[in-house]
């Protein structure tokens, strides 16, 4: 039997039938603080009894925690031939029983949040929808997964590590796209307010070299008339006597 990488998607060998590491799993939502399955697979394999005990685990957390409402990473509580681990996350408990002796606790917390993190991406806001029994076939594949011992938690770790590098590579390309893009804003910023001072410095030269261009016309037309009137009184004085008695 084959499963796949839940994260990646590549094919890989599962183990057989009486071989599983996690014997049954389920998500459970609370209403009027009561458990209510919304999705779940069993094995076959591990002791008896083993949904019952998964609703007792609900229970029990949901008397601590009503409604589920505050988030937590992880618990276990011990059974016999088992042990029952389980996360809160966002009002819904991903519950795994798992065989003690062959599945370690780094395994169970990575196939929690495994799980949690796919039912948030596919079924979130629809706790109450029937179509979250449309899970149980990604809840089984995820249970061959990482049921099987050979699939080691830091080759996903790895793969995990890579998108998240990837991530924060384009992080760093958008962030320095960004800075690129604000040093041109502010050097037309700082172009544009040059363009600015100039444009002042013009405006008030030429309002100068107006008045300035004002007064010599002034001045000019002023020493013309001058100039005439000194002409004229001469002309008078020559015609008229310096005392004006022949024109009188």
């Amino acid at each position: 039997m084959h499963s796949e990488d839940p994260i990646s998607g590549d094919s890989l060998i599962g183990s057989e039938r009486g071989r599983h590491g996690v014997f049954y799993a389920a998500v459970i939502t609370s209403r009027i603080n009561n458990p209510v399955v919304l999705s779940e697979v069993s094995t076959g394999a591990g002791p008896d009894g083993l949904p019952e005990k998964a609703v007792a685990i609900a229970r029990s957390e949901i008397e601590r925690n009503p409604g589920l409402g505050s988030f937590k990473s992880i618990g276990c509580m011990g059974m016999p031939q088992c042990a029952g681990w389980y996360r809160v996350d966002g009002g819904i408990l991903y519950v795994g029983v798992v065989d003690d002796s062959a599945f370690e606790s780094r395994r169970a917390v990575a196939f929690l949040e495994s799980i949690s993190s796919t039912f948030k991406v596919k079924f979130q806001g629809q706790g109450g929808s029937s179509n979250t029994r449309e899970f149980d076939s990604e809840l089984r594949r995820q249970m061959e997964y990482w049921g099987d011992s050979r699939n080691s938690v830091s080759k996903s770790d790895a793969r995990l590590d890579a998108k998240l590098a990837g991530l924060k590579h384009s992080a760093i390309e958008s962030i320095a796209s960004q800075m690129e893009r604000q040093d041109k804003i502010e050097i037309v910023a700082e172009q544009s307010e040059s363009l600015v001072t100039s444009t002042t410095r013009f405006n008030q030269s030429a309002k100068q070299m107006r008045w300035k261009l004002c007064w010599q016309n002034a001045r000019c037309w002023l020493y013309i008339g001058i100039g005439a009137a000194v002409v004229i009184l001469v002309l008078l004085m020559i015609l008229c006597d310096p005392s004006f008695k022949k024109c009188k």
